[in-house]
């Protein structure tokens, strides 16, 4: 910690002396031990070190960013003069900003890596799958530990060191039987202890589960406006396009965003309630600084429907007059429903479930339309049939104004909370 301490000193008395009225240096230390499973075989086990150097400076209202990995002299000198250089060559622009109110905080967060209890609850994994999920293959598993040291600070009295030691475990799987296979699937879990067996942690079981039952699908029959419940993931990613779409500091700055003027007013169905929490119970190593030194903390977006805030870093919200959001992070916690996913199934006549959308971004509008892939028919309140591929459309804004239910069952993987929702108005039908 020493020599990074010192390295983030230097540097940005460097680039002050040099005529920055701001300047940051971030500097990171960490050590990856690394557990690889391919095709069912144990395959590696590996350490590896890394180290980075994130500079910033504001000289004359012109900002300057740069990054490296080589942390000798030569190459941290070379890095302020081409840090200094950036903000020289940058057009000049008043709406940059960095924290000027001194704060100094220190986080320890996590636990050392046991390679032991790596290896032991990847063998024990192994095991489970080919007892309980026997026509699952594990095309690959990654479980990794990441202890690392981080320092933030500036030159107006900022300053954050963060140690922090977490597990990663990365699972790829796919159905076989004889010939036949499912498409890929697969999932990331972050956590900070090995306590529980892999095969118990938040979703690992639908995962198999649903690997097994997409060995042998069907096309969906017919073409037609259908309720459709979203999993976890996918609510996630249709969360994360219509905030970006109507919500962030990008799309309000360019005029595109359709809830410019909707602030404290209903944009969604009420049950709907999204935050970004990076104190949640749930989440794994958080963003705990944002990247102009204000410390983060938790706030609403949409609470019961209404939009709270929007999504506004600094330069974004001084460029438009507006409060900037209180954290860079993307910790997002959907809160839960009253309805258990049964009940949501148990209610739809004829529908789908998508585990997995495959799609681009959608319009700016919200028009969006895709495959949704890992799916499975519902009908007369019951999961019939895996189906192939399938495609879905519709519009973002219409679809969470148009929620059936929100089930009170979340998947956490270390970065986010998620429930299942199922919404009216999705134009489904076979590829």
């Amino acid at each position: 910690m020493e020599i990074i301490n010192k390295l983030a000193e230097n540097t940005v008395n460097e680039l002050v002396k040099q005529g920055s009225s701001s300047a940051s240096a971030s500097c990171y230390k960490g050590e990856l031990n690394e557990l690889n499973v391919d095709t069912d075989e144990f395959s590696l086990l590996r350490t590896t070190f890394d180290s980075t150097i994130s500079l910033s400076c504001i000289k004359e209202n012109r900002k300057g960013s740069v990054s490296g990995n080589d942390l000798s002299e030569e190459g941290v000198n070379a890095l302020v003069d081409e840090c200094l250089l950036s903000s020289d060559s940058a057009p000049e622009d008043s709406a940059w900003e960095m924290c000027s109110t001194p704060n100094k905080k220190e986080y320890n967060l996590g636990n050392l890596c046991d390679k032991d209890k790596m290896f032991k609850r990847a063998k024990e994994f192994l095991h489970n799958v080919k007892k309980e999920y026997p026509l699952v293959s594990l095309e690959q598993m990654i479980i990794s530990h990441c202890q690392s040291n981080n320092i933030y600070l500036n030159n107006h009295g900022v300053r954050y060191d963060m140690s922090c030691g977490f597990y990663n475990i990365m699972l790829v799987v796919l159905g076989r039987e004889g010939e036949k296979s499912s498409s890929m699937s697969y999932c990331v879990r972050r956590l900070y202890d090995l306590d529980k067996p892999i095969i118990e942690l938040s979703g690992i079981r639908q995962l198999l589960s649903s690997a097994e039952k997409q060995i042998h699908t069907v096309p969906f029959a017919g073409k037609g406006e259908y309720p459709v419940i979203l999993a976890p993931d996918t609510v996630g990613e249709f969360v994360y396009y219509a905030l970006s779409n109507f919500a962030s500091g990008g799309s309000l700055l360019s005029g595109t965003a359709i809830w410019k003027d909707k602030l404290n007013k209903d944009v969604v169905d009420n049950r709907l309630n999204i935050s970004i929490d990076p104190f949640h119970p749930s989440i794994v190593s958080p963003t705990l600084y944002t990247s102009e030194g204000y410390e983060a903390k938790g706030y609403d977006i949409i609470k019961d429907g209404v939009l709270n805030s929007f999504i506004i870093d600094r330069y974004h919200a001084n460029k438009l007059g507006m409060e900037a959001s209180p954290t860079d992070g993307s910790e997002a916690i959907i809160a839960p429903g009253d309805t258990s996913l049964v009940d949501l199934i148990s209610g739809i006549e004829k529908g789908i479930l998508v585990e997995r959308f495959s799609g681009g971004m959608p319009a700016i509008d919200g028009e969006f339309s895709g495959v949704a892939k890992n799916a499975f028919l519902i009908e007369k309140g019951k999961i019939t049939s895996a189906l192939s591929e399938t495609m879905i459309s519709g519009n973002l804004e219409k679809l969470f104004n148009s929620i059936i239910g929100i089930s009170k069952e979340t998947i956490e993987n270390g970065g986010s909370s998620k429930p299942y929702m199922a919404v009216e108005g999705i134009t489904v039908s076979g590829v």
